[in-house]
Order: structure tokens, then C-alpha cells, then sequence
């Protein structure tokens, strides 16, 4: 997100220069590539593990347009596709969400939502990386947020791994309680500052949240955390902070 700006290039480039030793690319805007082959080449070089978030602007799986549904299923396997090319060893994907019409028909969303993840698994099982899906915030009606919504979509589909997103986390409740739940099915962990009421993707000391309490939790996960501050300034910060943490 803070290298949004940026071609994928340029994005490698400058995420190496800044010390970043991973990379979670977003398939689309200005990253999108119709070969990703310059990339893992560029990535092998600067000896930058790269991971792939699918692509979501304007898709949605749990969608009841059954056309909308279709291109976004489209969408996640072509990125299961490119994930498995770039060798990364995860790929995260979003739940969807009750669109306007979804809204008031919740039930068949939510069912339409739960079709979505057992196709994608079913897909994503021909390739060697593990589906992640990510807890969202707590916008009005979302699917996958509270504990309870993570854990049933999770128990439904042992398969299926976590992406962790803190600050998600942190607009629903306690995200110290996510971490103890979901210690044994976090494979990824998202990282960016919020206050409760705001998913505002800041740099750490621009939200609330104590994250020498969530460090402190983390200190036994081996997976990789991903910065997701909006700001390349602020990735940056919070890089040196989240340093700083895990060596005290």
C-alpha cells in the first residue's frame, strides 16, 4: 500500500533500499503486470521474498450478481496462478461482503460468501502455497470479523490458513484475543496503526493500539509480518519501531 504509487519495478527497488527483506504484491493498479517474470527476477536479486495479496477493488466474492461473483472467482485463481510462479509461499485473499442488495438477502450472501472460499480451496489445492484468508474490519455488516465469523469460517474449512490483519483486529475488539485464538492457523500477520473506530492504515503511533502487548504475543510466530501503513514514510517508522520491539 505505501508503495502503491509506484510501478512494480520501482516498488522492489525502493522496498530494498529501504532494508525490507519481504514484499506482499497487490495484483492490480499500478502493480498489475501481464508477466510477473522481470519481477521474481528483480526479487531474486534484491533477495526479497515476495508474497501475493489477491486482488479486490470492485470484486467481491460473496456477491449475489452471479457475474460479479464468477470474474472475481476469475480473479483469485489467475492470482493463485501468479502466486504459485512468483514461489511465494501463501497467497491472502478477502471474504466478501453484503453488497446492496446483499444487505437486506444477508443469509444468501453469506452462503454465496461460503461457496466462494470452498471453490477457491478447491482450486488453490493443485498448487504447492497455503490460502489465507483475512479477518476484516468492522464495517457495517462484514463478514469475517468478530471472533466468533473467523472461527466458523475457519472450522468449516480446515484447509484454509489466517492472514491476521492487527488493526482489523483492533476495530472489533481485542486483538490480543485474535492472536490467542488463532495462534495455531496464523500463517501471515498484517501490520499498520488504527483507532477503534477507523480502519486508517496509519504508521505505529497514528491509532491506539499497543503493540508491545501484541509483540509480546507474537514472540513464538514464524511467519512474516507485512506493513501495511499508507504512507512509504510511515512503512518506514514502523519498520525501525516493530525492530526496536522485538529486540526488547
Amino acid at each position: 500500500m505505501a508503495l502503491f504509487k509506484y510501478s512494480a519495478k520501482d516498488a522492489l527497488k525502493r522496498a530494498s533500499e529501504h532494508g525490507f527483506t519481504a514484499w506482499e504484491i497487490m495484483l492490480e493498479g499500478r502493480h498489475f503486470q501481464k508477466d510477473y517474470t522481470e519481477i521474481k527476477e528483480l526479487a531474486d536479486s534484491y533477495e526479497i521474498e515476495l508474497f501475493v495479496h489477491v486482488p479486490f477493488s470492485d470484486l467481491n466474492i460473496a456477491s449475489l450478481n452471479e457475474g460479479i461473483r464468477k470474474e472475481t472467482l476469475a480473479q483469485v485463481f489467475w492470482a493463485i496462478e501468479t502466486a504459485d510462479f512468483l514461489d511465494s509461499k501463501l497467497i491472502t485473499f478477502h471474504s466478501g461482503r453484503p453488497s446492496n442488495v446483499g444487505v437486506s438477502l444477508r443469509s444468501e450472501a453469506k452462503k454465496a460468501n461460503l461457496e466462494s472460499i470452498k471453490e477457491i480451496l478447491k482450486f488453490g489445492c493443485d498448487f504447492d502455497l497455503r490460502l489465507c484468508i483475512e479477518n476484516m474490519p468492522n464495517f457495517p455488516g462484514a463478514f469475517c470479523c468478530e471472533i466468533d465469523d473467523v472461527r466458523s469460517i475457519l472450522d468449516a474449512n480446515p484447509e484454509l490458513d489466517l492472514t491476521l490483519d492487527i488493526a482489523h483486529a483492533h476495530t472489533c475488539g481485542d486483538e490480543v484475543e485474535y492472536i490467542k485464538e488463532f495462534k495455531d492457523r496464523m500463517l501471515h500477520v498484517h501490520l499498520h496503526d488504527t483507532k477503534r473506530d477507523n480502519d486508517s492504515h496509519g504508521a505505529v503511533g497514528e491509532g491506539d493500539i499497543d503493540f508491545r502487548r501484541v509483540f509480546y504475543k507474537l514472540k513464538d510466530f514464524k511467519g512474516y509480518g507485512i506493513i501495511e501503513s499508507k504512507s512509504e514514510r510511515g512503512a518506514v517508522q514502523s519498520m525501525q519501531k516493530f525492530e526496536e520491539l522485538i529486540s526488547s
